[in-house]
């Protein structure tokens, strides 16, 4: 609904099309008039707000495997009773292991022989998307500030990737649509998930150590970004994810949240909400 502001002495009528004083054209009112003030000085002249002015705020989210320490326990989960041959994997041919092994042995071995990869030791310092993680998701979003006021956004541009887990395998990556939301007039909520499962050359041997449903790691992401003075700020309202692996999250290059992992037995332990992902 237009509001419209006159000075009767004037003559002088302005109509703004929204709360945040924009003009039918889109452009700030180059004046509002006023009545004449209690003092009799004059009319007053309001300033109009200064220009939009657009700033990007660039976010990146990465889950990454910073070796193992802790291994955690499985109390005597069953397994699949078969040890995956590397050599016969790719042939979907696993070879029995005789005799079994207990269940505390078989994930002590899993965590010794997955230390022996580089892609168990992780530990990236920069937002890059370089290939030094196991899930990447980054949202770019523009939002247009005139004052302590974000006018609009653009539509976010988004980024995934998923980390070598050897030469030339990668796991799976997926993220939501980030779901933009305005709170109020200074400032909007931007929240994303993403999530990914190892290649399926490699479940077998996750499931000699213990039958599992939870095979997907995931981090989930939720920002506010205010305007205040014409700038933008930004609050991390929360970054959840599965209790293993590592994640980090930066903003505009930036890092502000650092999340060490759990036990390497939490990637067997199933998230309440859903079975398929690893719980937090």
């Amino acid at each position: 609904m237009a509001v419209t502001f006159s000075d009767p002495s004037s003559g002088v009528s302005i109509a703004l099309t929204d709360e945040y004083g924009l003009t039918a054209n889109g452009r700030p009112p180059l004046s509002v008039v006023t009545p004449l003030d209690e003092s009799g000085g004059g009319p007053l002249v309001v300033a109009p707000p200064p220009p939009p002015k657009l700033y990007i705020i660039d976010m990146v989210a990465k889950s990454f495997i910073n070796g193992i320490s802790a291994i955690g326990n499985l109390n005597g989960r069953p397994g699949s009773g078969t040890f995956p041959n590397l050599l016969s994997t790719f042939g979907n041919l696993p070879v029995p292991l005789a005799p079994p092994l207990p269940t505390a042995q078989r994930l002590s071995l899993f965590a010794g022989v997955s230390n022996l990869s580089p892609a168990f030791h992780q530990n990236p310092r920069t937002p890059a998307m370089d290939g030094s993680y196991r899930l990447f998701t980054r949202v770019l979003i523009g939002v247009n500030i005139s004052g302590n006021t974000i006018i609009n956004w653009t539509t976010p541009t988004t980024f995934m990737d998923a980390g070598q887990e050897a030469p030339f395998i990668s796991g799976t990556i997926n993220m939501t649509a980030p779901v933009v939301t305005r709170i109020n007039a200074s400032t909007i909520d931007v929240w994303w998930k993403g999530w990914g499962h190892p290649n399926n050359v490699f479940e077998p041997a996750f499931q000699y150590v213990a039958l599992r449903t939870s095979t997907n790691i995931w981090h989930q992401v939720d920002v506010h970004i205010s305007a205040s003075g014409g700038a933008p700020s930004t609050t991390v309202m929360s970054f959840l994810g599965s209790a293993f692996p590592s994640r980090r999250l930066w903003i505009n290059g930036i890092r502000v949240k650092n999340i060490a992992q759990g036990a390497l037995s939490d990637l067997w332990q199933p998230d309440p909400t859903n079975p398929w992902w690893v719980a937090q």
